[in-house]
């Protein structure tokens, strides 16, 4: 084709004919261009499914795009799962969805508190706060699971933003609480994390319907990926052990997901030990009370389930804390579960560029809470 017409056309002629050529096929027919030609990395809003990336080279730049997948599909039930002890290496299988007593659960209290200082956060996100946080994680994980969800949140929560949560989905229980934490005399080295002992309110079973085995989210979790089979794991208390911390040191674990059993005896004695420490100020809120009654005979979640410790190399999605040695965090969509990271802030957005735009679609429309952002 191009030896004919540069036989009938001069040579300038010959030129503009090719181009006109080449933007029609282009425009007709974007497929031919699919693998040279870049696609929008935002993903939709209204994602039915889940969001997947893949990665797109072309000379030094990698660009993120996005796939959707539609429906629950991959997580229909009876599907067996399995996970593995971090500590023990011990491999355990299970269909999640077969017992009725499983589900996630989060606590939210003090819902208006901005997450992020507004220095930090990404423009436009400044009024984030964390019923905003708690929305995106909610949403996300009710098109990745079809267990229950408990909201446990304190009668401070706007009806409001209860009724958000309602409309989510039927999986969603929302359950007012009284709580007990906020009776005790706490000290903390930072204001915020006195609310961080209300994590303590979930080991109270008639808070969830008696469910025997439960697992926590921190409102500033956001889940990659479908993660029931950490219910096949033994029916006790489980946190993220780090790959570079020793077993014999794993009682140092954060605790913005772990999975327990509630239980009346042992909701009293995380209050009792509360009340034992009386005087302490805590630098790292409840996690210290958490760290000494289960860390010497918890269960090991792998460092997947609870992916933190991002921000430290500029641009760079590298954590020692999440072991990704990757610049890029198509590695973390890869290998990664459940991210534990505030998106909203600037530092960690520009390190996890793709998975931040991906956690953007699930936040409630900002004009119905905040009528002055634009």
């Amino acid at each position: 084709m191009t030896t004919i017409m540069q036989r009938v056309l001069p040579r300038k002629s010959y030129f503009v004919a090719l181009f006109v050529v080449w933007c029609t096929l282009y425009i007709f027919f974007p497929g031919i261009f699919r693998n040279t030609c870049l696609s929008s990395t935002q993903p939709s809003r209204n994602v039915p499914g889940y969001v997947a990336f893949s990665s797109v080279k072309i000379g030094r730049f990698t660009k993120v795009e996005s796939k959707e997948y539609k429906g629950l599909s991959n997580v229909r039930s009876g599907l067996s799962k399995t996970i593995t002890d971090s500590c023990t290496q011990k491999q355990y299988t299970c269909d999640p969805t077969v017992d009725t007593n499983n589900g996630f659960v989060y606590f939210l209290n003090n819902a208006q508190a901005l997450t992020v200082k507004s220095y930090h956060a990404q423009h436009g996100l400044e009024h984030l706060n964390y019923f905003h946080y708690t929305y995106a994680s909610v949403k996300r994980l009710t098109q990745l699971t079809l267990l229950p969800i408990y909201i446990l949140a304190t009668n401070s929560v706007d009806e409001k933003y209860l009724n958000d949560f309602r409309k989510l989905s039927s999986a969603v229980n929302v359950r007012v609480i009284r709580t007990q934490y906020d009776k005790l005399n706490i000290s903390t080295v930072k204001p915020y994390h006195y609310h961080t002992f209300g994590k303590l309110e979930v080991f109270n079973p008639e808070n969830t319907d008696g469910k025997m085995f439960l697992a926590f989210m921190d409102s500033d979790t956001f889940a990659l990926h479908n993660i029931d089979e950490i219910f096949c794991l033994p029916k006790r208390f489980g946190a993220v052990k780090r790959d570079n911390v020793p077993t014999s040191l794993r009682h140092s674990f954060n605790s913005g997901v772990f999975v327990f059993s509630p239980n009346t005896s042992v909701y009293q004695a995380l209050l009792d030990d509360v009340v034992a420490t009386t005087g302490t100020l805590w630098a790292n809120g409840e996690q210290s009370i958490l760290n000494r009654r289960f860390g010497p005979t918890m269960s090991c979640l792998p460092v997947a389930y609870n992916c933190v410790g991002f921000g430290g190399y500029g641009s760079s999605a590298k954590s020692a804390k999440c072991s990704i040695k990757g610049s890029s965090d198509v590695e973390v969509w890869k290998r990664r579960k459940v991210l534990h990271v505030k998106l909203s802030d600037r530092r960690f957005a520009e390190a996890l560029p793709s998975l931040s735009a991906s956690w953007r679609t699930y936040l409630p429309t900002l004009l119905n809470y905040h009528p002055h952002i634009a």
